[in-house]
């Protein structure tokens, strides 16, 4: 690691502090020490491929790196210093990220920070810090959900690494890779302040569309690594029918006007029976659905976007990539597909 660069990171966080105050800036301050952490840890990626104390899998992997990268910037996506380095993490997850809602109805909690603007969930490095401020949030009241996240981008402001939560031994490794790949390259492409339902859906669709492509060239149709990921996603599309169906009826619920008392009854006993029916990790709650729509909205919209670019994918984040602050009606809309359809009457660009 360079000098400039950790100095670079310090002047970046003394920056984000100056601007900031109370909570933000404590929550500033762990994510500027995770971010140390991460920036201190890094190793040449070139040089971890080769080094035989990595599992052989994990090397496998980082081989692969390069040519995503490549892929990537022949599909459209911006050219960046990110994925050349390195790190091996001493937990399973990138960061614990904390989402709330109201618990009658689908009204997400938002935190605000200089740059970004609004976001609807915070990550944090530690998993203490993270379930400290969820038992917070849950004895005032809000909705909770605590998930880890493999990966994540710094928009640019650090050189993001390869991470080792970002790595799955067997099939299904190179797909699910290539997809993180992919999709925090387009966070690195297209980032509109304060509207987190739109960005991440658009990397959400790039990285699914993009890595299934790139397996497909990488290993070939037929090969267990397209076959593992093709099923995977079928899958998913099935668990996102289901949560959409179930945010759908809830919110039909909170809308309903009975009492508070009975909803909160049915509410808890839908919740429990679509815990069970798809096996979930953890106890769904208004922020976990908020938290999917965020990540799985206007994807039949960005499909057919996509279409009417002639499946032309550079063409279509050229399209994407010009919207703007004036095209969303208020800060964090979850109406991706009232955005989307703006966009598409413009056309795309050659």
């Amino acid at each position: 690691m360079s000098v400039s660069r950790l100095a670079r990171a310090w002047l970046l966080i003394g920056a984000a502090l100056g601007q900031v105050c109370c909570f933000e800036a404590g929550y500033v301050v762990q994510a500027g020490q995770g971010q140390l952490d991460i920036v201190c840890s890094t190793r040449d990626l070139e040089r971890a491929a080769r080094d035989e104390e990595i599992d052989s899998w994990k090397r496998a992997l980082l081989v692969e790196v390069p040519g995503i990268k490549s892929f990537a910037e022949k599909t459209g996506l911006v050219p960046t210093p990110n994925y050349e380095d390195y790190v091996e993490l001493p937990r399973p997850v990138a960061v614990y990220v904390v989402s709330a809602s109201h618990p009658l109805r689908f009204e997400g909690k938002t935190w605000s920070f200089p740059i970004v603007g609004s976001v609807p969930y915070l990550g944090y490095f530690e998993r203490s810090l993270a379930y400290e401020l969820a038992n917070e949030m849950r004895q005032a009241g809000w909705d909770v959900d605590v998930r880890g996240a493999r990966a994540y981008s710094t928009l640019g402001w650090f050189d993001d690494p390869v991470l080792s939560s970002m790595l799955e031994e067997g099939p299904s490794g190179p797909g699910e890779l290539a997809n993180t790949v992919l999709h925090e390259s387009l966070h690195a492409t297209v980032y509109i302040p304060s509207q987190s339902s739109f960005n991440e859906s658009v990397a959400a669709y790039v990285g699914d569309v993009l890595a299934a492509r790139w397996l497909t060239q990488r290993f070939g149709e037929g090969s267990p690594e397209l076959l593992v990921y093709q099923q995977d996603l079928i899958d998913a599309e099935g668990r996102t029918k289901r949560l959409h169906e179930v945010y759908e009826e809830l919110d039909a619920l909170y809308k309903s006007k009975q009492p508070a008392a009975v909803v909160r009854i049915k509410k808890a006993r839908m919740l429990r029976a679509l815990h069970d029916e798809l096996d979930m990790a953890r106890m769904p709650t208004n922020a976990t659905l908020i938290g999917f729509k965020t990540y799985e909205s206007g994807h039949e919209e960005l499909a057919a976007l996509l279409a009417a670019c002639g499946g032309e994918m550079g063409r279509f984040v050229r399209a994407v990539a010009k919207a703007e602050a004036s095209l969303f009606d208020e800060p964090q809309q979850d109406d991706v597909a009232k955005v989307l359809a703006k966009l598409a009457s413009r056309g795309c660009p050659r």
